[in-house]
């Protein structure tokens, strides 16, 4: 539930400033991604190849929604022998 535009089903979001897409194979740690139609907003970037803050990536979801969605970024659990294994076959 997205506070100002309800519940958004997960999938791609086309907007008039972009896409917002949202993927929750795993609900406890969805996908977020956007991609906007400007060439670049307003600000000083650091880059090409420069890692994207949860800031920036909050920024640029309430651009392409028009309402800020608070970002948390999720812990990694460890993986165990089986799955570490499983994932190299």
């Amino acid at each position: 539930m997205i506070e100002g535009l309800g519940e958004i089903p997960a999938h791609f979001h086309r907007t008039e400033r972009g896409v917002f897409t949202l993927l929750a194979h795993d609900p406890e740690r969805p996908l977020v991604n956007t991609a906007e139609w400007d060439d670049q907003p307003a600000g000083d970037f650091p880059g090409p190849g420069a890692p994207m803050t949860m800031a920036e990536m909050e920024d640029s979801v309430e651009r392409v929604l028009g309402v800020r969605l608070p970002l948390t970024r999720f812990q990694a659990r460890r993986e165990t022998p089986c799955e570490r294994w499983v994932s190299c076959s």
